[in-house]
């Protein structure tokens, strides 16, 4: 999964007072132009740094911007749902920075081989945690669904093809300036054989929880999200709702399943 750098105006670096309202002076827009095209770059570069890790800095104090990023004003600070928040002076422009948030998947994908059932693991091939192991996955896309992006990130990581059936659970994490869910699905095998893209993973394949107990650097909630999938029957977790669309949103929720099961 790669980060894609957001759009500009054509003429953002040229934008006037009498052009629409925007009072920032051309140079501190080529400066924000800059420093913006730097985060994109630190970001692209970032890529490393998984959806299923802890973000660079553990304070929780949130980013702070210099100019809106929708009209290129500079910002001023608004008090806004019981707290200041920066915000854009036009209001009809109507920009309040909420904080940065991202969301973070993975798949758990079982196959049963020689008798007995294993998960897909892919060993990470960059730093950080280069040589770990962990479930495939990544961020989504800020115009993919959740079951989309899941889907991709198994296939683009580990040439494995799989079908989202349910969420089997999810982290919430408040690390950095950002605020993470990071959501573990569960997919049915479809085809391929597990490979490594030779860029971020250096390995992939099927493991049985003993062999994972036996290996080194498996990441821990990836086993936990592996032995909820083992322990609950398919289809039980947050399941899609045929209610919504097939490409701007889907509703999540549990399915109808036998009571008895929760009663073993």
């Amino acid at each position: 999964m790669s980060a894609r750098a957001p759009k500009r105006g054509a003429n953002a670096g040229t934008m006037r007072a009498e052009d629409g309202g925007c009072h920032a002076h051309e140079e501190d827009v080529r400066v924000g132009c800059r420093t913006a095209a730097a985060l994109v770059r630190h970001i692209s570069a970032g890529r490393k740094m998984r959806a299923s890790t802890p973000a660079y800095r553990s304070s929780t104090t949130m980013a702070r911007l210099t100019y809106c990023p929708r009209c290129a004003q500079r910002l001023i600070v608004r008090h806004d749902g019981g707290r200041d928040r920066q915000a854009c002076p036009d209001t009809e422009c109507g920009f309040v920075h909420f904080g940065d948030f991202s969301i973070g998947c993975s798949g758990v994908v079982l196959r049963e081989l020689d008798g007995e059932v294993r998960a897909l693991l892919i060993q990470r091939g960059q730093a950080p945690y280069a040589g770990t192991w962990q479930l495939p996955g990544g961020y989504a896309e800020h115009d993919e669904l959740l079951a989309t992006a899941v889907e991709r990130e198994v296939r683009e990581e580990a040439a494995v093809t799989a079908r989202f059936r349910d969420v089997v659970g999810f982290r919430h994490m408040i690390v950095g300036p950002s605020t993470n869910v990071y959501i573990i699905c569960r997919l049915d095998y479809v085809a391929g054989e597990p490979a490594s893209d030779g860029v971020e993973t250096a390995a992939a394949g099927f493991y049985s929880l003993a062999e994972m107990d036996a290996m080194d650097g498996v990441q821990g909630i990836s086993k936990w999200g592996i032995r909820h999938a083992l322990s609950t029957p398919p289809g039980s977790g947050l399941s899609v709702d045929e209610n919504g669309s097939d490409n701007r949103w889907q509703m999540f929720g549990l399915a109808d399943v036998d009571p008895a099961h929760w009663r073993r």
